[in-house]
């Protein structure tokens, strides 16, 4: 039992790193594909990285941005709401997201994504830029030059 134990050790050691190299070799794939202009091959690559880690934060960024770039609004924001979700994204999984929802007529959930956005990370312009524009939008003109002069004065 001795001897055994290390044995079994390492071989879930080896199994998981194969399985983050198979992972991460499909990521790149994938940003490669999009790099090279070929959406449909970058979104089978991040398919396959969610078939082996359904909760991977970039693989659903990036399923987002494509469903994005192809005016597939209510696709990329149950792309983006799973990144989300995932606990593992960055500044622009939220943007994208806002944009998403704004190009649906979505305009609170919009607005309370930029506040999450802001709730994370409230040094960041760009996130009460947008905030404003929402607000300007739904005629809330004072919050709108609230998150306006925040802007400004982030610059």
């Amino acid at each position: 039992m001795r001897k055994i134990l290390p044995l079994i050790i390492i071989l879930v050691f080896l199994s998981s790193a194969v399985f983050a190299g198979s992972v991460n070799s499909h990521l790149i794939k994938g940003h490669n594909y999009l790099m090279e202009g070929s959406a449909w091959e970058a979104e089978r690559e991040y398919l396959r990285v969610l078939e082996k880690d359904p909760k991977n934060g970039e693989a659903y960024t990036e399923l987002g941005t494509i469903e994005m770039k192809r005016k597939h609004y209510g696709k990329a924001i149950a792309y983006f709401k799973k990144a989300i979700s995932s606990g593992t994204v960055t500044p622009e999984t939220f943007i994208n997201l806002a944009y998403c929802q704004r190009k649906q007529g979505k305009l609170q959930e919009a607005a309370e994504t930029y506040q999450s956005l802001i709730k994370i990370h409230p040094e960041l312009a760009e996130a009460h830029l947008g905030l404003g524009n929402i607000y300007q939008l739904m005629g809330k003109t004072e919050k709108a030059e609230q998150e306006y002069s925040i802007y400004r004065n982030q610059q």
